[in-house]
């Protein structure tokens, strides 16, 4: 530490430095693993994938964890870097929590130049990627969380799995990602097996990820060098692609704070009394899988079929597959039962 301090306030770059922490203990209460669930209205429809098909869990906190039989959570972690002669800055980060889970991650970046400086590492780093290198090994969590919501579900294990990865692919598809069946099987695999999820990225030249953007999906696999292997046995489709605009409406960050907007229907104004400070979270709508309807009775909703979109609040799931709709016209309100299997497209508003 003391060389390290030398080198520093000299402007020289310490060839290698690392963190490591061990038998660090957290309480799942709280803390610094922060179990308190946001608002509605700040979540992205792409979070708690984890939980869909877990029976009626929306999300896996600290008291999920506690009931599929964890009282703390306790890790090693290692965080560290190494200057590579050959214009390689090797980022590593190792952590290991027990009974859960492993995680390694190895990133190289490439830089236009040697770095022996603070002054060449500011000038010549750039954000090219040279190689991506991320295992993820189970240790007991597959298991327990497939135990837990299994009896959840009420289903055997094998069906709440099956289930799960329908949900999540369901899930991703409506907010623009699309996996292949390799990939889709792969997840399967690694959630019923356990063991080992290797990702590796190995471009032919170091690359930019901002430029994945303009790359068609099929090639980004091409260009990025990737391979996948689950408990060691590489996954041969490795087919994906993504729907722009859904992804990046996904993924919009909601502002605790807004300018009051314009009262709608189904949006009443807020006031308060001059001395109260004002907090208005607006409301857009999210796409969800249509699966996913019944989860959301009393909501606003869009819903599209082949030939119609209404937008109204959801009542009910009638028997035959009937999703009841309550929208409103200029001589009043009418509920409508509108199939299930006609449905292309939900989103709900919050």
């Amino acid at each position: 530490m003391l060389n390290t301090r030398r080198q520093l306030s000299n402007g020289q770059l310490p060839p290698a430095l690392s963190l490591s922490l061990q038998q660090l203990e957290l309480s799942l209460d709280g803390g610094i693993l922060g179990t308190e669930l946001t608002r509605p209205s700040q979540r992205s429809p792409l979070q708690d994938l984890d939980a869909l098909g877990c029976g009626p869990i929306f999300a896996l906190g600290g008291t999920e964890w506690r009931e599929m039989g964890y009282n703390n959570l306790v890790s090693n972690l290692s965080l560290g870097y190494r200057v590579n002669p050959n214009n390689r800055i090797e980022l590593q980060m190792d952590s290991h929590s027990r009974d859960w889970a492993t995680f390694d991650l190895g990133i190289d970046l490439a830089t236009s130049a040697p770095v022996s400086s603070m002054m060449d590492l500011a000038s010549s780093l750039t954000p090219k990627i040279a190689k991506v290198h991320a295992v993820i090994r189970d240790d007991g969590f597959n298991q327990r969380r497939n135990n837990y919501c299994a009896a959840k579900a009420g289903k055997t294990i094998d069906a709440y799995v099956n289930d799960h990865v329908r949900l999540v692919m369901e899930r991703l598809r409506a907010n623009g990602i699309y996996l292949g069946p390799g990939l889709t099987e792969a997840y399967r695999v690694f959630l019923a097996e356990g063991s080992r999820l290797t990702i590796t990225a190995s471009p032919p030249a170091p690359i930019d990820p901002n430029e994945l953007q303009f790359y068609k999906p099929e090639d980004v696999a091409k260009l990025t060098g990737l391979t996948v292997t689950v408990n060691e046995k590489p996954v041969s489709d490795l087919s994906f692609s993504w729907d722009r605009a859904k992804l990046a409406k996904a993924l919009e960050t909601i502002p605790d704070s807004a300018p009051t907007p314009t009262p709608a229907p189904d949006q009443p104004a807020i006031t308060h009394s001059p001395e109260q400070s004002t907090i208005v979270v607006q409301r857009t709508f999210h796409p969800i899988a249509v699966s996913e309807i019944d989860r959301h009775i009393g909501k606003v909703a869009k819903i599209r079929t082949n030939n119609t979109q209404y937008r109204g609040k959801l009542e009910g799931i009638k028997e035959g597959g009937f999703v009841t709709i309550t929208i409103q016209r200029t001589t009043g309100s009418a509920t409508l039962s509108l199939r299930r299997n006609e449905i292309i497209e939900a989103q709900i508003l919050y």
